[in-house]
Formats: C-alpha cells, sequence, structure tokens
C-alpha cells in the first residue's frame, strides 16, 4: 500500500494531541524551510482570538 498522506513528503513531519475529556484536539506540522504557514481555528466565536 503506498503512503498517500503529508508524512510521505520528505521533511515533513505531524504530530498530534488529543484530549478525550474536552473534546478538543491539536495537529501540529513541523516543514523545512521554505513553506508558508496558516492556520485553522474552528469552532470559537469570533471575537475569541482578536487582540486590540
Amino acid at each position: 500500500m503506498d503512503n498517500r498522506t503529508l508524512t510521505a513528503i520528505p521533511g515533513i513531519f505531524v504530530g498530534h494531541a488529543t484530549d478525550i475529556e474536552r473534546s478538543t484536539g491539536c495537529t501540529a506540522l513541523l516543514c523545512p524551510s521554505g513553506f508558508t504557514p496558516g492556520i485553522a481555528v474552528l469552532g470559537l466565536p469570533r471575537e475569541a482570538g482578536r487582540r486590540n
């Protein structure tokens, strides 16, 4: 079976942690230099991450 996931790309490392009691989790990607980072936060109120 071929690996057709992100981990098949040389230099990309993937990790994940889950908190079952709080029904939440976090996936992290470590990439070599030259990649553009991004973030997706789902399920939070619009004002939750805002800083003035």
